[in-house]
């Protein structure tokens, strides 16, 4: 099926895009349970954690994470990241 068979109409800026995303990667990630997506999601971030004590920089602003923010708004700050679950212990 196509979204066109709904008579919904292409968008031409998203069909741009579109053709530079590497869906393989969308697909094998959706593949993954959620307890696996956090425990990836936890592997990257222990990772970026270590790059920055190692010296490495994250393009931002300085004030956290860029563009990622915590419940209440503030800034993610970098460094000791916890991915917590109800009811999975990761």
């Amino acid at each position: 099926m196509d979204i066109e068979d709904f008579g919904i109409p292409r968008d031409p800026v998203i069909e741009h895009y579109k053709k530079d995303v590497d869906r393989t990667l969308i697909r094998e990630n959706l593949k993954l349970s959620v307890e696996e997506r956090l425990v990836k999601l936890q592997e990257h971030l222990e990772f970026a954690d270590a790059d920055l004590l190692a010296g490495g920089e994250f393009e931002g602003d300085g004030a956290g994470l860029p563009g990622v923010v915590g419940p209440c708004g503030d800034p993610v700050a970098g460094g000791g990241h916890r991915v917590e679950a109800v009811g999975l212990a990761l």
